[in-house]
């Protein structure tokens, strides 16, 4: 019932505590952190760092196996993606489901991580989340394992949207939803109904260019008055 959410885009982390229980979700903390930051005479570099030390102000020993962990970040490089796939059978929709990820994005056993939902009907009938930087992820959840901290979900920004989007609309009945998140280096929309996601797009534009333009434009109106 406690949740603990990491995003970091580039050396920016979003920090989320919240309590989960059938009608949603409470927050408990939301913070922000700039790495690398430095505590004393320690310096925290990276974000298995950040997390184990965060676990510590928010939780105790005892709950490191009841605390639900999840992560996102741009050095995993997740992705979501809308495929047709044909198999009837699970494996073997797993098989042509793999191949299209490697024709496609150059996907390669062992260096890939992919998961998906399907979907009856339409034109795709696959949304999959899938990673080809296996190794990162894999070197970050030792880190965390060794300080006996479960990472349990690592996901994209378009899934955690939904997840969001779902939590606050549990008892609401809306056919469709557009949803949109400025994030420090991308933008992302994602198309969805009440129960899966249809469609989502990044654009590689997002607060600091925006942010950036807005002082560019003060700046030329300041040099244009002198």
């Amino acid at each position: 019932q406690e949740a603990m959410t990491f995003v970091q885009s580039g050396n920016h982390v979003t920090y989320l505590c919240c309590s989960l229980d059938t009608l949603g979700f409470s927050i408990k903390r939301a913070s922000s952190f700039q790495l690398p930051i430095r505590v004393k005479d320690y310096v925290i570099r990276s974000l298995p760092e950040l997390i184990i030390n965060v676990f510590y102000q928010d939780f105790k020993e005892c709950d490191k196996k009841s605390v639900y962990l999840a992560v996102h970040s741009d050095l995993y490089k997740c992705e979501m993606t809308y495929l047709n796939i044909k198999g009837k059978s699970q494996r073997l929709f797993e098989k042509n489901l793999f191949e299209n990820l490697s024709q496609a994005y150059n996907a390669r056993k062992g260096e890939t991580i992919f998961d998906y939902e399907r979907h009856e009907g339409g034109l795709n009938n696959a949304t999959v989340s899938f990673t080809t930087d296996r190794k990162k992820i894999d070197s970050h959840y030792k880190i965390l394992s060794k300080s006996d901290i479960q990472l349990r979900y690592v996901t994209t920004i378009p899934k955690i949207l939904f997840n969001i989007y779902q939590y606050y609309n549990i008892k609401v009945k809306s056919e469709f939803s557009l949803l949109i998140h400025i994030g420090q280096l991308k933008t992302h929309v994602v198309f969805c109904s009440q129960s899966k996601i249809l469609d989502s797009i990044d654009i590689p534009k997002g607060l600091l260019f925006f942010t950036n333009s807005i002082q560019q434009l003060n700046k030329n109106k300041i040099d244009v008055g002198e």
